[in-house]
């Protein structure tokens, strides 16, 4: 079993079943020959029809970042490998939007400070016992500072 087809199978695992159906009509939409692959010339065109305008080396890019085994183009599991990385930059990008919220100043931290205005905010009536335990709980490297990384995690419970 190759790398690409484990990190297949562990992508279609976390899809749901309206997830799949609905990556496989997309997928179907691309392969415009039911060859079941999408070449090059197929993007190219589903791009063009989305008002993109991609160069002949932008679509070989976009190919030879997905096509785990060099093969010219994408099956379909090398595309529920792209969909699963799109929906995790998605997720990081939330992420990121949400940290951002509670870094007001935009220092690339979230204070005490920065908590008890976003509790105060948001009409959450915590103690300064609770926010400092939360910020605690959150503050892997005991700086009383939260990073993006140790938000991250303390959002996703990792």
């Amino acid at each position: 079993m190759t790398a690409l087809s484990i990190q297949a199978k562990t992508n279609l695992a976390e899809f749901s079943e309206r997830e799949k159906k609905h990556f496989r009509e997309a997928f179907e939409l691309f392969d415009h020959d039911g060859s079941g692959f999408i070449t090059t010339d197929e993007i190219g065109v589903v791009m063009r029809r989305l008002g993109q305008n991609p160069s002949p080396s932008e679509l070989d890019d976009l190919i030879r970042d997905v096509d785990a085994d060099n093969s010219g183009h994408i099956d379909f599991n090398e595309f529920l490998v792209m969909m699963s990385q799109t929906k995790v930059k998605g997720q990081q990008a939330e992420l990121r939007q949400a940290f951002r919220l509670f870094d007001a100043d935009d220092d690339g931290f979230i204070t005490f400070e920065d908590l008890k205005r976003v509790m105060r905010v948001t009409g959450e009536n915590l103690a300064e016992k609770e926010l400092k335990d939360m910020l605690t709980k959150a503050d892997v490297n005991k700086d009383n500072l939260v990073d993006l990384k140790e938000f991250t995690r303390i959002v996703s419970n990792e």
